[in-house]
């Protein structure tokens, strides 16, 4: 069974040849470029669109799908996630990983047991990653270099550095 990983979200119709405005939710915007098909989610069924054409204008990525030619015809599409199987994923270079490949990830503080990794909040300066210990309180740790020692993507394991002043303050 393939496994599908979101890339983008139609945002609106562009032109009345049913081609649309997308989103992208992607570090690699030139991927686009080279797909030709991508799955589209209806209520838990991925179905999958080919591509007609994709291109940029002003900044803004457009798609036209096959066999959807007016406004019409695209008009369910319109706030729908767009993925791509796992063959397709853009492959990145040693040092980087992707997000759902850190989610789940066991998170270590002074060689304890600290929490689990259940989210990550994308922002524009740096992400968010959230922590879940036992109890089901949820800490909010910036997901920069500093605050941690160990980013074990293959095991699943974040260590947080023991130099990181984060959590010293007073809880009173």
């Amino acid at each position: 069974m393939d496994e599908f990983f979101l890339i983008a979200e139609i945002v609106s119709i562009y032109a009345s040849d049913g081609s649309v405005v997308l989103k992208s939710f992607s570090d690699f915007e030139e991927r686009f470029f080279d797909l030709q098909k991508v799955f589209i989610d209806f209520f838990g069924n991925f179905k999958e669109l080919k591509i007609e054409y994709i291109e940029e204008i002003n900044g803004t990525i457009i798609v036209k799908f096959e066999r959807f030619n007016d406004d019409e015809d695209v008009h369910n599409f319109l706030g729908k996630k767009l993925y791509i199987s796992s063959d397709k994923l853009f492959r990145l270079p040693a040092d980087m990983f992707y997000i759902h490949d850190i989610v789940g990830s066991m998170v270590f503080r002074d060689k304890k047991f600290f929490g689990k990794l259940i989210d990550v909040i994308i922002i524009p300066n740096n992400n968010i990653y959230v922590i879940e210990n036992d109890e089901g309180r949820q800490v909010m740790i910036p997901a920069v270099e500093k605050y941690f020692s160990e980013i074990d993507v293959k095991n699943k394991k974040l260590v947080l550095s023991p130099e990181s002043n984060i959590f010293d303050y007073d809880e009173n």
